[in-house]
């Protein structure tokens, strides 16, 4: 993700990891690349919307593979 290192911060804050990738730049101000895995980011949401590691797992899964998530 390409952001301003307070909202780093504030992600940062919330429990979720967001690694720097690059020094800072100028786009639409100061900003730099951050990595933050997918998994990493739905773990503090997870108890407040229900979902489970085994749901998930599925519905990425059949996104990546572009396969029907119902059958």
């Amino acid at each position: 993700m390409v952001m301003e290192k307070r909202l780093a911060k504030f992600i940062t804050s919330i429990g979720v990891s967001a690694r720097r990738l690059t020094e800072d730049m100028q786009l639409n101000g100061v900003r730099a690349v951050y990595y933050i895995s997918s998994a990493d980011a739905l773990t503090p949401i997870e108890k407040d919307v229900g979902w489970n590691n085994e749901a998930l797992n599925k519905t990425f899964e059949a996104f990546h593979l572009k396969r029907d998530i119902t059958a």
